[in-house]
């Protein structure tokens, strides 16, 4: 068994792609995310309607059994709305996942945001910036593969300069 497997909660699924507003292309049925599978909405990826969880304005909560031994479990969830962006307050509890173990205890996990969630600007944003960061760290390791050192020459600046 892999360490993760993704699961299906496509019986749960009660919104579709349209609750994104106008989004060019949504990737759905078994994606990876930072390395990690998903499964979003149907195994297919064939029911945009029917590919998300959402509570719109209600409190009520959505029961999904793992009926598996899980060490971590890991969601990808959005946030539509947000106030920061207008001077709002960063950290706010925006959603609250409960755990229910066999054993009869619970974990209750807040979701807060900018903390467990971010803004949409800043999932495109960290994609390019790790781009940038690899370009750079290849950079970086191709100077040093190739570097030669004159350690006469270093000895010399290092004593010229006190050693810094």
């Amino acid at each position: 068994m892999a360490d993760y497997q993704p699961l299906d909660i496509s019986g749960w699924c009660n919104a579709g792609v349209s609750l994104l507003g106008e989004v060019p292309e949504v990737a759905l049925g078994r994606q990876t995310f930072r390395g990690l599978p998903f499964l979003i909405g149907a195994e297919d990826g064939a029911a945009g309607d029917r590919c998300y969880i959402s509570f719109g304005d209600s409190n009520e909560g959505v029961t999904v059994p793992i009926n598996e031994t899980a060490q971590r479990v890991v969601v990808a969830h959005r946030l539509l709305e947000t106030k920061v962006t207008t001077g709002g307050p960063l950290g706010i509890e925006v959603a609250e996942y409960v755990f229910h173990y066999a054993d009869g205890g619970e974990e209750r996990v807040a979701i807060r945001e900018r903390f467990e969630i971010g803004l949409q600007v800043e999932r495109e944003f960290m994609p390019r910036l790790c781009c940038h960061a690899d370009a750079a760290i290849k950079k970086a390791a191709f100077v040093v593969e190739n570097l030669t050192v004159n350690t006469g020459a270093m000895r010399r600046n290092l004593d010229a300069t006190g050693g810094g």
